[in-house]
């Protein structure tokens, strides 16, 4: 159960600090989307910025996904699904944060990438390797 719930935790925290790094880049880059430059009152970046976001979404989940069936060993699937509640979870929390600041076809895909990304890299890590 401790186990479980590590293989969990992990997973959502190597997607939080590979999103934190992310971001924090950005805000080296390009400072005037994301850093102090940034228009405070529009909190949502413009064109191409999202499609970034959401591409690394993916690879940061996947990134979670592998690690959680690494430390999970037992019942893969099962621990993929538990991350992936998670993310919805936390997504209901970052849409009701962001309600008219970010759109809201915005979290959802958000949301939905995440779940597509923990189900790859959970996928990756339980694929024999030749």
């Amino acid at each position: 159960m401790v186990r479980s719930i590590l293989a969990v935790a992990a997973g959502y925290l190597v997607m939080a600090v590979l999103t934190l790094i992310f971001f924090a880049a950005l805000g080296i880059l390009v400072p005037e989307h994301f850093g102090v430059g940034m228009d405070k009152g529009n909190l949502f970046p413009l064109q191409p910025w999202p499609l970034v976001i959401l591409g690394t979404g993916l690879v940061f989940a996947a990134a979670g996904g592998n690690v959680t069936v690494l430390i999970a060993r037992q019942t893969p699937g099962q621990h993929i699904y538990w991350l992936a509640a998670v993310i919805v979870v936390m997504g209901l929390v970052s849409a009701f944060a962001a309600r008219g600041v970010q759109p809201l076809w915005y979290q959802v895909a958000l949301v939905i990438v995440g779940i597509i990304g923990v189900m790859i890299g959970g996928a990756l890590r339980r694929t024999p390797q030749s």
